[in-house]
């Protein structure tokens, strides 16, 4: 009987790293990112030379939005790669996400040097123009990718800046450097690998679709359609109109307002001064003029200005951690100037709150669904029995908006007494408190609630039907 022979160590670390690539591509086409990041890191810890591993990862990084690892990565492969036109596109698609847009610019020329007709590197670059301002130049790159919509827009916006398109303009050409071998197309093929794909999904302006699992789908023509508030928009207004309808009776004796009194009495603008505000049918009204809101992006309605957002991240002992602030439906940082309006979900209701200099609300994240820019936020978990609830500990100045079916209990506690909770029941607390698992003391040890808090301030607790 012939005794098998075993792997080889350097077989066995090669067949190790394929499985893992495997994986972590199988994963990224899934949308299972944080999956595919692990996967890939063990691959490329493998063959940390492995040029498709890196790509792959690059990807997944810029997916997560780690755009600075990813920026890293592609910046590498460049270097490897110099007329590879895919990685240039890419690693200009990180700088532009991260505000790098005179970096960004470049990366995305030398890319149309070595391949004029590339779709995706007029794209960015028109993007870059309008940006900037230079709405002729931008409408020249979204002909040449062929983006009918954005050189509509070009074209209001040309004629609002009293600007000119040269008439008969011959379309903008880069001349080609000299003295640059192209690579071998086995090598550009190889390079393409998944993560093309991939990144051609966050094109969108709309940046949840690319970060969770969504109900939205593509429109006919590819794009996502998310862009286009339309019906979207429509729909809210015929709600509106429902939820401000008087009776028949009323109709038949008084007549109608005026278009511009009935728009006045509809509108959700919101003050300068206002971060948040709650319309007259339960929506949630946004703005920021300038620096950073955070907000859930679940429900959006309408949207005035650029959507530019990113997905915050959960912040330990003020460093930034790998998993996303909210879960699996982020809060994102988005960035001025823009308003927008963000319906709540079926049977909840949006509740706005105002944290003063010093004051902190704990809050479960689940709870939390959007809070001012000067907030400050660290988070921890909070443990009771086998089972355990994110908490985000925000400090004033500044507004917090809570998602929650009903306005939430408050109970106070005093110095030198325990109030137990049912953590079922538990929407976050104010104050000095002290939060921990224990049981009560006999005779009452089977009856309360295994979660005391300690301390002085004010508990909030869900109604019914919130557990």
């Amino acid at each position: 009987m012939s005794r098998q022979r075993r792997p080889s160590g350097e077989t066995q670390r090669a067949e190790d790293f394929v499985y893992h690539l495997y994986r972590g591509s199988t994963l990224l086409l899934r949308d299972e990112v944080s999956g595919a990041k692990q996967e890939l890191e063990r691959a490329l810890a493998l063959q940390p030379a492995d040029a498709k591993s890196q790509d792959l990862l690059a990807s997944t990084y810029f997916r997560l939005g780690l755009y600075p690892r990813a920026i890293d990565l592609w910046s590498t492969l460049v270097e490897q790669y110099p007329e590879s036109a895919t990685l240039r596109v890419n690693l200009a698609l990180a700088l532009f996400k991260t505000g790098q847009n005179q970096l960004a610019q470049a990366q995305l020329t030398h890319a149309l040097r070595i391949k004029p007709d590339h779709k995706r590197a007029w794209g960015y670059l028109g993007l870059i123009y309008w940006r900037a301002s230079k709405y002729v130049k931008a409408r020249e790159a979204f002909e040449r990718a062929h983006q009918p919509a954005m050189i509509r827009r070009m074209d209001i916006a040309i004629a609002e800046s009293g600007a000119a398109v040269r008439p008969n303009a011959v379309p903008m050409t880069l001349p080609p450097d000299e003295g640059q071998d192209v690579l071998a197309a086995q090598d550009r093929a190889a390079m393409r690998s998944a993560a093309e794909e991939a990144l051609t999904r966050l094109e969108s302006e709309h940046p949840h679709l690319a970060l969770a699992h969504s109900d939205r789908k593509r429109a006919a023509s590819g794009e996502w359609s998310s862009i286009e508030l339309g019906k979207e928009f429509l729909g809210s207004s015929n709600h509106l109109a429902r939820s401000s309808r008087i009776s028949s009776a009323q109709e038949r004796a008084e007549p109608p307002a005026s278009l511009s009194n009935q728009l006045s009495a509809w509108s959700v603008e919101l003050p300068d001064a206002a971060d948040f505000g709650i319309s007259a049918t339960g929506d949630l009204l946004v703005q920021v003029r300038s620096g950073d809101i955070f907000s859930r992006l679940t429900g959006l309605r309408a949207v005035r200005g650029e959507l530019r957002a990113s997905p915050a991240s959960r912040t330990s002992r003020g460093e930034a951690q790998e998993a996303f602030l909210g879960g699996r439906e982020p809060v994102m940082r988005c960035r001025a100037p823009i308003s927008a309006v963000i319906a709540a979900k079926e049977d909840h209701h949006f509740f706005l709150l105002q944290l003063q200099r010093g004051e902190t609300l704990f809050l479960r994240e689940e709870y939390l669904f959007a809070f001012s820019g000067t907030v400050k936020v660290e988070n921890a978990k909070l443990s009771f029995g086998k089972s355990e609830a994110q908490i985000a500990n925000l400090g004033g100045p500044g507004q917090v908006a809570m998602q929650l079916r009903a306005a939430p209990n408050s109970i106070s506690v005093f110095e030198g007494e325990s109030v137990y909770v049912d953590p079922r029941s538990l929407v976050g607390w104010t104050g000095r408190l002290f939060p921990r698992a224990q049981r009560g003391t006999a005779p009452y040890a089977a009856l309360a609630p295994d979660l005391v808090f300690r301390g002085e301030g004010a508990i909030l607790l869900a109604t019914h039907a919130d557990r």
